[in-house]
């Protein structure tokens, strides 16, 4: 990833880079047009606080969100289109007290003023960074700072294809990938930071990469599809307790596979949907070093049917399905029984009383 030049802390909780002869010769171009055009003023304000020319503000917005809305004064919400007439301008920083979301669809490729974007973009909380939407990027890379980074969006070049490796980076230990995001680009992203362990939890994505899974980092797959997991160490972890994984199936040069659920089975290593009934065995309670086909129920409690081909282990942990809530109909059910009791004990206590008083009367 390409590294950028000194920066300064920013009134807007936006860190800008030093600018170089490009960004000062833009200045002097558009100088005598900035009074007509609030989005260009926005953007050359983020770059004269750059410079030291705009006062700064200490307090940083817990949250600070990127979208396409207008961006606000307080700097807790920034306007794609400003942010990109500065990234065409000079590499960019987004900081806050906790968290930075991209909360929309946005692309950064081209500045309405300046044409496409050649630099960098830095997003840095103490909490977390959330990709809800896809970003797309011109020249630049991209840096996620912070201990847990949510991706529901891919991040993206000016082509539509998304980043590959070299432009991309992230501190975070934790990654959560929902619906929309790509398990590649968090697998990627983890291997920046290969010496705490780290943690990707599949969380409704659906990936067709191949998919790596690096030493000292555990990937839990919950719900969503990916095509294949590879394990690359002994280190490597996956845990598999719902979602699907496709065709090339899980693959390994070691590490640990552990999958949850119940009704494991074991067959011939081959085209595993084709394999007749009488191929598959109860599966033991782990494997080494083994290719074969497996089947079984998940803890999620959907039907998994996979091929694998793993040089380290595979354990099967026996864990159901979670337990049905009761809708509000059978909450009622005991309730209801016991007013159903009480009626009829009401109605045999009328009854008794009306005999005692014909017996009396006659």
């Amino acid at each position: 990833m390409r590294r950028v030049g000194r920066r300064a802390v920013l009134a807007v909780g936006v860190d800008v880079a030093t600018p170089n002869r490009l960004a000062c010769s833009a200045l002097r171009r558009l100088g005598g047009r900035i009074s007509s055009s609030t989005s260009l003023r926005r953007a050359l304000l983020v770059l004269l606080a750059g410079m030291g020319l705009a006062p700064s503000v200490s307090a940083l917005p817990a949250l600070v969100r990127i979208g396409n809305a207008p961006s606000s004064q307080s700097g807790d919400y920034i306007n794609t289109d400003d942010l990109a007439n500065t990234l065409a301008i000079t590499s960019v920083t987004i900081l806050s007290e906790g968290v930075v979301r991209v909360e929309d669809p946005s692309n950064l490729s081209v500045s309405t003023f300046f044409g496409p974007t050649l630099f960098d973009l830095f997003l840095q909380g103490p909490t977390r960074v959330e990709v809800l939407g896809d970003l797309t990027m011109g020249a630049g890379s991209v840096g996620l700072t912070a201990p847990e980074v949510r991706l529901e969006g891919i991040l993206r070049d000016s082509g539509g294809s998304p980043l590959d490796a070299s432009r991309l980076a992230s501190s975070a230990t934790s990654f959560v990938v929902g619906s929309g995001g790509s398990v590649d680009q968090a697998s990627w992203m983890a291997s920046e930071n290969p010496t705490p362990p780290i943690t990707i939890t599949v969380d409704g994505a659906s990936d067709a990469n191949l998919v790596n899974v690096w030493n000292n980092v555990r990937l839990e797959l919950r719900s969503g599809f990916v095509e294949n997991l590879t394990l690359l160490a002994s280190g490597s972890q996956v845990d598999w307790r719902g979602g699907q994984i496709g065709e090339t199936g899980l693959f390994g040069f070691g590490g640990t596979i552990r999958i949850y659920g119940s009704q494991f089975e074991r067959g011939p290593s081959a085209v595993c949907a084709s394999l007749p009934p009488s191929s598959w065995t109860a599966a033991p309670a782990s494997l080494t070093n083994v290719g074969a086909c497996l089947r079984g129920r998940l803890e999620s409690g959907e039907t998994f049917l996979v091929n694998v081909n793993v040089g380290g282990t595979i354990e099967f942990i026996e864990a159901g399905p979670p337990a049905a809530v009761p809708g509000p109909g059978l909450w009622l059910v005991p309730v209801l029984a016991q007013a159903g009791w009480l009626f009829q004990r009401r109605i045999g206590q009328s009854r008794a009383a009306v005999d005692r008083a014909s017996a009396r009367a006659s």
